[in-house]
């Protein structure tokens, strides 16, 4: 039922329809959980390679890793990238004593971390399309 759940979805695509031929369609009620399956083999898979972050956070397909060094770092960012082929991640490190991860900015303190609410520069404060059915008052800022 998996792989039929996974692999025979029809898509439209400029004006053409297309079958899935690999990963799950976006949207698809089976994707979240997929994706959280597929990135905790992934992570697991890195992991027995070697150099494990000491800290590990993942939410979907975003990783958060903290590491004692640059060249472990590069390690583990080069063996999460060779585990798929059609999987390619990319990295972002610490600016400032600064990192954004998911929709906070995380900063070093002191006396710890600090997190705060980020959002990226192409942020609109639109989060429901005009055209949508969406009630009025959801769409006003």
């Amino acid at each position: 039922m998996l792989n039929w759940t996974c692999k025979n979805t029809v898509l439209q695509f400029n004006e053409k329809y297309c079958t899935q031929v690999d990963g799950v369609a976006m949207g698809s009620p089976i994707a979240p959980l997929m994706a959280d399956v597929f990135m905790n083999w992934l992570v697991d898979d890195v992991n027995k390679i070697g150099c494990s972050p000491q800290i590990i956070c993942c939410y979907v397909d975003d990783i958060f890793c903290t590491f004692d060094s640059k060249e472990k770092i590069d390690q583990f960012f080069y063996n999460l990238n060779k585990v798929h082929s059609n999987v390619s991640f990319s990295k972002e490190m610490e600016a400032d004593g600064q990192l954004a991860y998911l929709d906070v900015i995380l900063t070093k303190t002191e006396t710890g971390i600090k997190s705060t609410t980020y959002k990226k520069n192409t942020h609109t404060g639109l989060y429901n399309k005009w055209e949508s059915l969406s009630p009025l008052q959801y769409k006003k800022v």
